[in-house]
């Protein structure tokens, strides 16, 4: 038996934040990152937003922000410089998005969940080699 978690948690470290004004009325905030196991070189996370309505939370970027340790405002770019947070599936959804801690939870959680059905998996085939031998010895 193979360990495989459940989430496969990929852990980046925030190295740039841009914003750029778009023609239609809308800002993209483009967070640039390195780490990640899958990829070679940086990895950009796009957001967009109505910069009409500024408000309006991203959920996307909300959900990077609290993963990498704070409620920011919208313009505070510089405090996730630095940080690191961890994605799952690629983050397209805001709930791929995890702070590192709760990613090492879950992984340990399923390391343990792993390691008691691999000694139970252990058990039950010894249990059956003996039930096997007791039939071998009986004929």
């Amino acid at each position: 038996m193979q360990f495989k978690p459940t989430f496969d948690f990929v852990t980046y470290r925030v190295t740039k934040v841009d914003l750029t004004d778009e023609a239609d009325g809308y800002r993209e905030i483009r967070v640039t990152c390195v780490g990640g196991q899958r990829f070679v070189g940086h990895s950009v996370f796009n957001f967009i937003f109505d910069a009409r309505n500024p408000r309006r939370p991203i959920p996307r970027f909300s959900a990077l922000c609290a993963a990498a340790g704070g409620g920011f405002k919208i313009d505070d770019f510089d405090q996730l410089i630095g940080r690191y947070f961890c994605v799952k599936e690629d983050g397209n959804n805001a709930n791929d998005f995890a702070s590192v801690t709760y990613a090492a939870q879950c992984l340990a959680s399923d390391r343990k969940a792993f390691v008691e059905a691999s000694a139970y998996a252990a058990k039950c085939a010894a249990e059956e080699a003996a039930e096997a031998s007791g039939f071998a010895d009986a004929a």
